[in-house]
């Protein structure tokens, strides 16, 4: 029988927090024996046409993904691109989760992203029971869903939304009205206030949305957000342990103010109860949370974690504010977050990351940077450099990784794009990169992308696009810089 799905398809995109590196990392850094991404088994539930695991497939072929949605349209287009791309490690089913067959196997790594929230209570119930019965002994599994109290104000637009679009029965129609009474909500405000605010930012938000995103997120029959530590528990009915947040740096109470931060110092010794809080203060509307076995043997993270992993951030040096000493520089990494700092070994280490995004660094190399800034005769170069990193990671300043894909920032004579990139911009301008990122390409990156094959030198490119050296020198500096060249 179709389904909404079918009527209205979902584009799906790479994600790069489902990633199996983003849960390895994590996995690692909590002292999981975690398969390694180069040969693993990973289950999408809720795949879609397979935007996700396409890539990842791609990118990975000694490892095997399977992908299951109950919208057979879908899965039928993602079976077409697959099958163009010559992916033989992918298997994507058209299935009702529920009637995951008993004999699929474990897998390392297992992805629900955005189903959780989205179905009946009973679904929820078989999503948890599939991943405790398919999830390997140290595999880890993703779940993301609807969180109050951010998702407070997504449900009292919904009631409206619902409210005003009763009897339409057209998915797009319904679509447009809901806009419609959004943009009719946002000019009736007069008065400076609280409502009139939510309203003016849900409208930017939803200005940007495609009317998939409203239709299945927004206006979808089942809307069943939660607070954090209720999953924690409806999780742990199932045997399951959450482990983490997918991003490490909402875990903890960084960027926060000072008086905030001591306040909440009380809740450390009860970490789910201080993420519980750190929703309320940030008033989160959605998680990407990772659980384990219950029985699974979990450790605190500690710095030695770091000598197996990669690094990287796009670090600048903003100009100084006055009055600042010479030596202190102050460093922007991810997300905007900055540090100031003094000491030569961190801003040689941050400088590198710089200098080298979006390549991912090894411990190795940063500890080869770090150690002519060493002058600490108490503490040696490699533990200081462990707890520099884990200490950036945790707030926020840089990412890490347990894998580092094979991409270049100096294009070579014969420069070569993703293939599965290359593939993907035949239809569309956004794109996946190398870092499992989705990617919008400029008019003159679209038609440069699909030549990049590594069979063409200069001459044949300008031969076959009419771009100068010059024009393609700019143009693949730029596809570098986004991850899409491969070494």
């Amino acid at each position: 029988m179709p389904t909404l799905y079918d009527t209205v398809p979902y584009p799906t995109l790479p994600s790069p927090t489902t990633h199996p590196d983003t849960l390895a990392t994590l996995g690692r850094l909590f002292g999981l024996a975690v398969a390694p991404l180069e040969r693993c088994r990973v289950l999408e539930v809720g795949c879609g046409d397979g935007g996700n695991l396409i890539p990842m497939a791609h990118d990975l072929p000694g490892s095997a993904f399977v992908g299951i949605d109950l919208a057979e349209r879908p899965i039928a287009h993602g079976r077409d691109r697959a099958a163009a791309l010559g992916l033989r490690n992918l298997d994507l089913r058209a299935l009702d989760l529920r009637q995951m067959p008993a004999d699929a196997g474990a897998f390392d790594y297992i992805i629900a992203h955005g189903v959780y929230a989205w179905v009946p209570a009973d679904v929820q119930e078989a999503l948890l029971a599939l991943i405790r019965r398919h999830l390997a002994p140290h595999g880890l599994a993703l779940v993301s869903y609807a969180l109050y109290p951010g998702a407070h104000l997504f449900r009292m637009l919904r009631e409206m939304m619902l409210f005003h679009i009763r009897g339409i029965e057209d998915p797009r129609h319904r679509a447009a009205q809901a806009r419609a009474l959004l943009h009719l909500l946002h000019d009736a405000q007069t008065e400076d206030t609280a409502y009139a605010h939510v309203i003016a930012e849900k409208l930017h938000r939803f200005s940007t949305v495609p009317d998939e995103y409203l239709t299945h997120d927004i206006l979808n029959e089942h809307y069943a957000p939660c607070t954090f530590l209720d999953f924690v528990e409806h999780a742990r009915a199932h045997d399951l342990r959450y482990l983490a947040d997918a991003d490490y740096f909402s875990m903890h109470p960084g960027g926060l103010p000072g008086a905030v931060r001591t306040h909440l110092q009380a809740l450390e010794e009860t970490p789910l109860l201080l993420e519980q809080y750190l929703d309320f203060m940030r008033g989160r509307s959605f998680r990407r949370s990772l659980l384990c076995h219950a029985e699974a043997a979990v450790q605190t993270p500690h710095p030695a974690a770091m000598d197996a992993l990669y690094f990287a951030a796009p670090v600048e040096t903003p100009s100084a504010d006055a009055g600042t000493p010479a030596a202190v520089a102050t460093l922007r990494g991810l997300r905007g977050h900055s540090i100031q700092t003094g000491h030569a070994l961190t801003q040689a280490v941050a400088r590198h990351l710089g200098d080298q995004w979006p390549r991912r660094v090894p411990f190795g190399e940063l500890l080869d940077v770090a150690r002519p800034h060493h002058d600490d005769a108490g503490t040696s170069a490699d533990a200081l450099l462990r707890v520099l990193l884990l200490g950036l990671y945790r707030d926020g300043f840089l990412q890490a990784h347990t894998y580092a894909p094979p991409l270049t920032l100096t294009p070579g004579d014969r420069p070569e794009a993703s293939r599965v990139a290359r593939h993907a911009a035949e239809a569309s301008a956004v794109v996946p990169n190398l870092h499992h990122q989705p990617v919008t390409l400029g008019e003159d990156d679209r038609d440069l992308l699909p030549y990049l094959d590594g069979t063409r030198d200069r001459a044949a490119l300008e031969a076959a696009t009419g771009f100068t050296p010059d024009e393609q020198d700019a143009l693949l500096a730029r596809l570098a810089r986004q991850a899409l060249l491969l070494a």
